[in-house]
């Protein structure tokens, strides 16, 4: 039992020792979809980042499909321009494993906002885990859930 432990071990530690570290490239696809939410000045949604298969979790709602996840980022653009002034999400921690054609990363973002009507601040806090799969020379979000902290 013991030494087929080890061997696992030697596999998995040769396997990721080859991976190259693209953490800047995978921090980019996250940093490109953060800033479709961005208000004022939102950047046109590349749909290329999703894999095409993709599945998102966000606030418990599940979409899948390339297609479903931009109309989604739409919808939240089109309604974040009509309640907030200015909105944005930023990356607060960000930690980044790649092995192969695989990735995955847990991140904290910052949301942070001011109404229109009240020009009220706030501020929140939720943590995303993303999965990457490497399509060509591009990484590509296949997986992603965001589970948003209570609001101080």
């Amino acid at each position: 039992m013991r030494s087929g432990t080890c061997v696992l071990l030697a596999i998995l530690a040769a396997g990721t020792a080859w991976a190259v570290d693209d953490s800047a490239a995978i921090q980019s696809v996250i940093e490109a979809q953060l800033a479709f939410t961005q208000v004022p000045g939102a950047a046109k949604i590349n749909p290329e980042i999703y894999a095409p298969d993709a599945v998102c979790i966000w606030g418990g709602l599940i979409h899948r499909k390339r297609e479903s996840l931009v109309a989604e980022f739409e919808k939240y653009r089109k309604q974040a321009e009509k309640d907030f002034a200015s909105c944005k999400f930023t990356l607060d921690k960000l930690e980044v494993r790649v092995t192969g054609d695989s990735a995955w990363a847990t991140v904290q973002l910052r949301f942070e906002a001011t109404t229109k009507e009240k020009k009220e601040v706030i501020t929140r806090l939720s943590w995303s885990t993303f999965v990457f799969t490497k399509a060509g020379n591009s990484w590509q979000i296949l997986h992603e859930h965001n589970s948003p902290a209570p609001l101080r």
